[in-house]
This record gives C-alpha cells, structure tokens and sequence, in this order.
C-alpha cells in the first residue's frame, strides 16, 4: 500500500535507508549518488555499512529499506523470505600477486603460490569460504599472513611485496596499481544483488536507486587481464 501511495506522487521522495558492504561503497555508491542527486534531488539516500547477513537482518526489522549482498561462485546464496532480489552486476574475480618481492614472479598456476603468504577474508564468510576452496581445489591450505573482512588491506598487503591475493575486479582498477592481476581459470564472478522486503519492489525510491545502481555498475565494469592462469 505504501509503495502503490508513492507511486502516486509527481515526483520520487522521501528517505531511503541502505545497507551496503565495502566494495560497493567504495566504487559504486558515491557515483550513483550524484547521479541520483541530479535525477531525483528531493530523494534523501542514508548508507550505512553491515555485512550481508547483518544488513539482511536489519531489513527484515525494518531498520534498512534496501540492502546490497553478494554471491560467490558455487556458494549460493539463497533468496530469504520475505524479499526481493534483483541481481545488479556480475563482478570477475582476479588473482593479484606484487610487482616486487619474493613472490613478483607470475605464477602459471594457482598451485605455484602454495608457498605464498595470503591475505583472505574470514572463515565463515562467502569470500572468505570461497577463496580456501579456489586453494584446496589446488592442492594446498593456503598460508594467510593478513586475515580481515578489508579488501583494501588485501590489496595494500599485495601492492607492498607481503602478500597475494584473490581480487574482485570492482577495486582492481582504483586499488592495485603497481600489482600484477591474472585471470581465474573458468573466469569465475560474484554476483552483486539488491534485496528489499516482499511488496517494496514497485516503490518508486527503490526503482530509482536500482536503475541508477545498475547504470554506475555496468559503466564500471573492468577490462579482464590479458593473462590467464592454466587449470593444471
């Protein structure tokens, strides 16, 4: 009933309340946010960073009006109940190593860094989870010298010769300058999405933060580097 209110009035208005995690706040928020300040001034945007399953639980006690989530490959991450999904972009995984230090040398596989020291993202998360997966599948348990929920810290770890790391393409670009980045075999992605609560997706705030979410992502989108790791 609120949302078909909305729909009523001549322009979009009012407050909408999102939660977010790191990556999209770095790269995606603040140019949506002026695009969406030159479409829709009279509509107010109030961010607030949560991880995934916080921000869910916030909008489900109706803290958040819409939340950010992602979903790493092989990990799905299920509808809840009770909302709306719309899925925003599909975002290449990298592998970066220094341009300097003991581990500068490209690898060819990811087996050649078995050795290497790692800075990955906790158990427990979907990043986290997946990137021991990405190792185990190549034979080792990977040796994590930094381990914290940060991918700047990653990149700053790489960028400085004490680490490598897997990389979402979406900071690549802005953050690992002077790293070396080599594509996954099989080219995986994570899937950036929307959420809001069952009914609220017709709102007019909710449309508008959308389409303008979409358009920033899909200008963002990366080149892949022009090397790739072998499967073997």
């Amino acid at each position: 009933a609120e949302a078909e209110l909305a729909a009523t009035q001549p322009e979009v208005s009012g407050t909408l309340r999102v939660a977010s995690f790191q990556t999209v706040l770095l790269e995606i928020a603040p140019p949506a946010l002026t695009l969406l300040n030159l479409r829709y001034p009279s509509l107010q945007v109030e961010i607030t960073q949560r991880a995934v399953d916080e921000a869910f639980s916030g909008l489900l006690a109706h803290d958040f009006d819409l939340i950010l989530g992602e979903e790493y490959p092989d990990l799905p991450d299920p509808v809840r109940a009770g909302t709306d999904r719309a899925d925003l972009v599909r975002d290449p995984l990298f592998l970066a190593v220094p341009s300097h230090g003991a581990w500068a040398q490209q690898p060819d596989r990811i087996a050649d860094l078995a050795d290497a020291p790692w800075a990955l993202d906790p158990p427990g998360t979907a990043s986290g989870d997946w990137a021991r997966a990405m190792c185990r599948g190549a034979g080792f348990e990977p040796r994590v010298r930094m381990e914290g929920p940060d991918p700047l810290l990653h990149a700053q770890m790489v960028r400085t010769g004490h680490a490598v790391a897997f990389v979402p393409a979406l900071i690549a670009a802005e953050h690992l300058a002077g790293a070396q980045l080599a594509g996954l075999t099989g080219n995986p992605e994570r899937i950036l999405y929307t959420s809001v609560r069952a009914g609220r997706g017709g709102h007019p705030a909710v449309v508008a933060f959308r389409e303008v979410l979409a358009r920033v992502a899909a200008e963002r989108r990366p080149d892949t580097p022009r090397r790739r790791l072998q499967a073997r």
